[in-house]
């Protein structure tokens, strides 16, 4: 489990400071909005 790597985005939401910004994981953001990246 040491070496195992997660993939995490930043997503920063509109109208929200930078501070604000929350860290999602790849899998979760390709389940719920998959137009965002390519390759889903």
């Amino acid at each position: 489990m040491r070496k195992k790597t997660i993939p995490y985005i930043k997503i920063l939401w509109r109208n929200h400071p930078e501070w604000e910004a929350t860290w999602e994981t790849e899998e979760s953001i390709r389940t719920s909005y998959p137009h965002f990246l390519p390759g889903s």
